[in-house]
């Protein structure tokens, strides 16, 4: 099986993040009745899909599929993270442990969206040793489509020109108790259901192999999916 580019876009936005445990339902309200709508409405955004951690953390995880990363420097996009709605000015407060990343789709195996994913990323924003991507494209990644309940694999770098946290220095982005940090790279795996998951990733990928690999520790969670729009 081949790489190919991902069938709906470029670009994806993430973000992980916690929340205050007593704003937990309000958060998820505003998510899914207030800010989801908006941003999926922006130019250059295809769409908008939540998740729950059922094990690492943090709890929460959002990604945005975009036509490309410039969607996030399109000026309404911009207009938005500095006049942010009183549902935003009031839940952004509540947002704890949050790291935001541009990402580009370096590559991507499979299509659709699994019901469960999971991600790996590098603890402490710590680049991958050269040719970690390339080799997981040759080896790791069909080998993980070749498991059962695999449908998706994708590698996200940080998009060039957004490797800081491009909305921290904002209205909305001030409104959080701190700055978001980045991670440089993540690779996100959807599949159909958890067990399957958890048996591909000791069969294709072992964590201990992966990380010696990367050369860098690893953080890696999985989570169930929530809603999309």
């Amino acid at each position: 099986m081949s790489a190919k580019p991902h069938s709906k876009g470029g670009g994806v936005l993430a973000i992980w993040t916690d929340v205050r445990p007593e704003d937990d339902a309000d958060f998820n309200n505003w998510y899914n009745r207030d800010h989801l709508p908006e941003r999926t409405a922006h130019p250059g955004f295809l769409n908008g899909r939540r998740y729950k951690a059922i094990s690492g953390s943090p709890r929460y995880m959002t990604l945005y599929d975009t036509q490309s990363p410039d969607a996030l420097s399109h000026t309404i996009y911009r207009q938005a993270l500095e006049n942010p709605s009183s549902g935003t000015r009031r839940i952004m407060p509540s947002f704890q442990n949050s790291t935001r990343s541009v990402f580009r789709i370096d590559y991507r195996f499979g299509a659709g969206l699994g019901g469960v994913v999971a991600t790996i990323r590098p603890q402490n924003d710590c680049v991958a040793a050269s040719g970690f991507c390339p080799s997981l494209a040759d080896a790791a990644f069909p080998a993980l489509m070749d498991c059962d309940g695999v449908i998706s694999v994708e590698y996200l770098s940080v998009a060039p020109g957004f490797a800081a946290a491009d909305a921290s220095d904002t209205t909305e982005g001030a409104l959080r108790a701190k700055p978001d940090s980045t991670t440089p790279w993540a690779i996100i795996i959807g599949a159909t259901e958890l067990g399957l998951l958890r048996a591909a990733l000791n069969k294709a990928t072992p964590r201990e192999a992966l990380r010696e690999h990367a050369g860098v520790a690893l953080k890696i969670g999985m989570y169930r999916f929530l809603y999309a729009l």
